[in-house]
């Protein structure tokens, strides 16, 4: 086994062998393991690129498909003639327990208090 000039009877570790190759260019460790780190590099800055257009993708806002008619849509559809007031009437009810829904739904998530009236903070005096 080899071992590092001054290194006593320690056997070389893989690491201390690649700095050696790395440092001996014409050896043929260097040759065979300069492609793969390549390849290694190429993969960690694709792997990234892709992993930072996934995260911006998922997070704009264009992401998140539209849900159904706004009221105001839903007017300018009753104006037309589109809908008869009955079926208005239902839509903007179907629209309004929708929202209602959302509202309670955030509501009740932990970490909102707008139900709760504001605390002082401990230790405030009365």
């Amino acid at each position: 086994m080899s071992s590092a000039p001054g290194a006593g009877d320690m056997p070389m570790t893989p690491l201390a062998s690649m700095m050696i190759a790395a440092a001996n260019p014409g050896s043929t460790a260097f040759g065979e393991l300069l492609p793969w780190l390549i390849v290694l590099l190429a993969v960690a800055i694709v792997g990234g690129l892709v992993i930072m257009a996934l995260r911006r993708w998922v997070r704009s806002p264009d992401a998140a498909p539209k849900e159904g008619f706004t009221l105001h849509e839903l007017r300018q559809i009753h104006a037309a003639g589109q809908l008869s007031d009955e079926e208005f009437q239902r839509a903007k009810a179907a629209l309004i327990e929708r929202v209602k829904g959302a509202t309670s739904e955030n509501a009740a998530e932990p970490g909102s208090d707008s139900s709760e009236e504001p605390r002082d903070p401990p230790g405030a005096a009365d």
